[in-house]
């Protein structure tokens, strides 16, 4: 986890934290519909920028999901998938040459993938840097709106630029801008209610959120993970499957506790559940 920085940069950055708005302020816009999922992203980000730029907040997270998949870290995640599809191809022509249906099938799903990221790789190269040095942005300014998706779309994919630590020294006041905007984002959702913040916290703080970057938001906590574990167990929201996680992860998080520290996790998890969700 990257330390506080010194540098009055640094400093001034972090006393200026977002301000968000307390409900999603809803421009007046005439109807429109946004890019279905499969739209080509050259198309579909032309036209997320139209409505986002008008203010919709919905566009906004979208057009950064769109971005997204042109960051490094995506386009290299993609490559090696990649690479995992041209092997496994390889390895059945090799040891099955008599492919039956089903290895014809695979096959074809494998060489889909391996297209789409080509064109996704294209795509991306023909979009303007500076759109794409922003992606974040968009989304960034439906949060402060008020639009809680778009506040754990920020959350999500705040430190994916910065994948290992010669990034993130080199980057530092940057690292620690976008953590402490993502600490307040997520909790912000969080005190509103919103499930899927709550889950993501308990899971961070339990160290065992894979969808995050290198760079935790949190460093590790038992207390802090049993406290938002208790939370989502308890409300209504939450499905049979998610409420077994939430215990599994209490039970795990407890083990590493004594029985001080567990009384004060468990303390914290009804404060926390009283604060966010009690009669919702």
């Amino acid at each position: 986890m990257p330390r506080e920085a010194s540098t009055p940069k640094a400093a001034e950055r972090k006393a200026s934290p977002p301000r968000i708005a307390e409900h999603v302020r809803v421009p007046d816009l005439p109807q429109h519909a946004l890019p279905e999922w499969d739209a080509p992203l050259e198309e579909a980000v032309a036209e997320l920028r139209k409505w986002s730029d008008a203010g919709d907040a919905n566009a906004q997270v979208q057009l950064t999901g769109r971005l997204k998949a042109c960051t490094p870290h995506a386009l290299e995640h993609a490559a090696f998938l990649d690479n995992l599809d041209r092997a496994s191809m390889e390895s059945d022509a090799r040891n099955q040459p008599g492919a039956d249906e089903h290895l014809a099938a695979k096959r074809d799903v494998a060489q889909s993938r391996i297209d789409r990221n080509a064109k996704i790789r294209a795509a991306c190269a023909k979009l303007p840097k500076d759109l794409l040095d922003h992606w974040l942005d968009p989304a960034d300014r439906a949060a402060q709106a008020g639009d809680v998706g778009a506040m754990l779309t920020y959350a999500e994919g705040a430190l994916d630029d910065f994948q290992d630590l010669t990034s993130i020294a080199a980057n530092i006041d940057e690292v620690i801008e976008r953590r402490d905007k993502a600490r307040v984002y997520l909790g912000e959702a969080a005190r509103r209610g919103d499930k899927r913040a709550l889950v993501l916290l308990a899971e961070i703080y339990a160290d065992t959120q894979i969808g995050l970057s290198n760079s935790p938001l949190y460093e590790k906590d038992p207390a802090q993970a049993y406290a938002y574990a208790f939370v989502v167990s308890r409300i209504s929201g939450a499905t049979p499957h998610e409420r077994a996680n939430m215990e599994w992860l209490m039970s795990e998080s407890a083990e590493r506790l004594d029985a001080q520290g567990l009384a004060r996790a468990q303390t914290e998890g009804e404060r926390l559940y009283q604060h966010c969700c009690a009669g919702r």
